[in-house]
């Protein structure tokens, strides 16, 4: 007591401030003018992205990094199941477009909260936020690499989501302040943290599953969000009837952090060399799958101008073609008009392919099929372990998502030209 009357208090606050278990950078203040300048910075940016106002009008802008759990055979309400790359390519479009996106929060006390992409009622608070950048797609299953990251990036093996298959890291600028907005958000994208328990970013394990450290105590999950930018303008401090205040200048104050905590455990992944056995999702594999995607229009806009050729089913290739050995396979659906739909199982390994990918496998038959004037598709894809006679289907595809295992072995068996029997695993999580 005696000397805090002797030397006078130090002032620290917080005027914004992070959820817990975010990390990154946020704002101390020991002048309690800044924390209210600051304060009023935060108050006016969320008034006026609501408004709609440009982001210049605002004083103060905060981004954020996340790494975001990408699902295999995630449906839409119509039963649409969508594969790894088309989520990722879900999100790119939204980082190429800047479009916002909102949602609406219940207002609660409760935790988790809830999002929806309707308000329900007045009291639902507008949440924006907008996606600036998306990065390179790590898998977590399918190799020694991916095993190895999805052991650092979860407390429990067995806390990570089922359904998750790859995880990627996402920027985004924040546009409104809401509790756990960012979390919320993502989650209803279809796109949860790592490590949000909460938000299905991971599961919740028993007290005797979970990782303690060593006194025993129980670890939480590491949630993989970060602020990694704060901008602001700072203040002029001028008197006004007898208060000093903060008013906005000119002067804009950025900080940036280039490394979150997952950084270096992407960066050793990206430099693991992993056999073309072992390659699972990459850039290239999502650019070659857009161009067959562009094979399959072109083949579609050719038939449509009476251009097709070849109408002899002796020149379409074999039905089935499997290589030795465990490896990746696609089903393919082609079509042409007055012909029913054939279906085509390729199975091959990256020397007779030409790459480590369900697109290499897919794209010389595709490729044929167009210069027959058949229009195609990759309805999916996973690996066969073919011993002659016997083929083991199972797995999935990054790029095409889970073939139809069960007809593969049926397309196998009946058209494959020899006496092969076929068996199939539809289990998910395979690869």
């Amino acid at each position: 007591k005696m000397k805090q009357k002797k030397d006078p208090l130090i002032y620290i606050s917080s005027p914004q401030r992070l959820d817990q278990n975010t990390s990154g950078l946020f704002v101390i203040s020991t002048k309690k003018q800044f924390a209210s300048y600051f304060a009023k910075l935060l108050r006016k940016k969320t008034n006026n992205q609501l408004l709609d106002y440009d982001r210049g009008e605002c004083g103060v802008h905060k981004t954020y990094k996340c790494l975001v759990c990408v699902s295999q055979g995630r449906k839409d309400s119509d039963g649409t199941s969508y594969s790894v790359a088309e989520e990722i390519s879900r999100l790119r479009k939204y980082a190429a477009e800047g479009n916002v996106i909102r949602h609406w929060l219940e207002p609660s006390v409760r935790a988790p909260k809830t999002f929806s992409v309707e308000q329900r009622n007045s009291t639902w608070a507008e949440c924006l936020l907008r996606v600036k950048s998306v990065g390179d797609p790590y898998a977590i299953v399918g190799s020694d690499a991916a095993d190895t990251l999805l052991n650092v990036l979860w407390e429990n093996k067995a806390s990570k989501p089922p359904e998750c298959v790859a995880v990627i890291e996402v920027e985004i600028e924040l546009l409104t302040g809401r509790t756990h907005q960012i979390r919320g958000q993502m989650s209803a994208e279809g796109f949860p943290l790592v490590g949000d328990v909460g938000y299905g970013g991971a599961v919740s394990m028993p007290d005797s599953c979970d990782s303690t450290d060593d006194t025993g105590i129980r670890m939480p999950e590491k949630l993989a969000l970060q602020c990694c930018q704060l901008e602001f303008l700072e203040p002029d401090f001028v008197e006004k009837k007898g208060d000093v205040v903060g008013i906005r200048s000119d002067r804009w104050k950025s900080y940036r952090l280039e490394e979150a905590w997952w950084t270096p455990m992407l960066q050793k992944y990206a430099s693991t060399h992993a056999g073309d056995s072992q390659a699972t999702i990459s850039r290239s594999d999502e650019e070659a799958i857009q161009r067959l995607k562009r094979v399959h229009v072109a083949s579609q806009n050719a038939d449509d101008q009476g251009t097709s050729v070849g109408t002899d089913a002796g020149v379409l290739p074999p039905r089935v073609q499997l290589s030795p050995g465990k490896n990746k396979y696609v089903i393919i659906k082609a079509m042409r008009r007055s012909s029913p739909p054939l279906r085509f199982v390729r199975s091959a390994n990256p020397l007779e392919c030409g790459g480590p990918y369900h697109a290499d496998v897919a794209r010389s038959v595709i490729d044929e099929l167009a210069s027959l004037g058949y229009e195609s598709t990759v309805e999916g894809g996973g690996r066969i372990d073919y011993v002659y006679p016997h083929a083991h289907v199972y797995g999935f595809s990054y790029g095409f998502g889970k073939g139809d295992h069960e007809l593969a072995a049926k397309i196998i068996e009946e058209c494959s030209g020899e006496e092969i029997y076929a068996t199939f695993d539809e289990s998910d999580g395979i690869y």
